[in-house]
């Protein structure tokens, strides 16, 4: 009777740290899946926002005379009402639009997925591009507080540096 209470607490003991081993190396493969979930998570994001910003230079092949607006430092036009000019003024805060969705999505998944950090360097560099280059971003921001909330802390942020 003794032998059978030892084998069966030897099979028991067996059992549990061939469980613990099992159970281990389930946690060892679902950590490793969660790393390439959020990897491409962030791939996936990335891709996104470049998407987003090509389909707004796509848009310049369509309207090439609004890209010294956001490229070449030139200011919004004064608002002239109907007709040339105030068609250009809203043709530009539109693309500024555009780009400041971007650039704020930019912003906010670098910052929010861990994977999209080693983007960070390249979409703070587009968003300095772009924003030194365009009055009009700059304006919209200024006059929206709080509609892109990430680009206007960066802003604030190159401005106090």
């Amino acid at each position: 009777m003794q032998n059978g209470a030892l084998i069966a607490g030897l099979v028991s003991a067996l059992a549990l740290v061939l469980s613990l081993l099992f159970l281990a190396r389930q946690t060892r493969e679902s950590a490793r899946q969660s790393v390439l979930a959020n990897q491409l998570a962030g791939l996936e994001a990335k891709s996104e926002i470049y998407t987003t910003v090509d389909r707004i230079l796509y848009k310049f092949l369509e309207f090439p005379h609004l890209r010294k607006y956001f490229y070449e430092g030139i200011e919004i036009p004064e608002f002239a009402g109907v007709g040339k000019d105030g068609d250009v003024r809203d043709q530009v805060l539109t693309f500024a639009e555009l780009f400041c969705d971007a650039i704020e999505r930019g912003l906010d998944t670098y910052r929010s997925v861990e994977p999209a950090a080693n983007f960070r360097s390249p979409m703070e560099t587009y968003a300095n591009d772009i924003v030194t280059g365009s009055p009009a971003i700059r304006y919209l921001v200024h006059v929206h507080p709080g509609w892109w909330p990430n680009l206007e802390a960066w802003i604030e942020r190159q401005r106090t540096n």
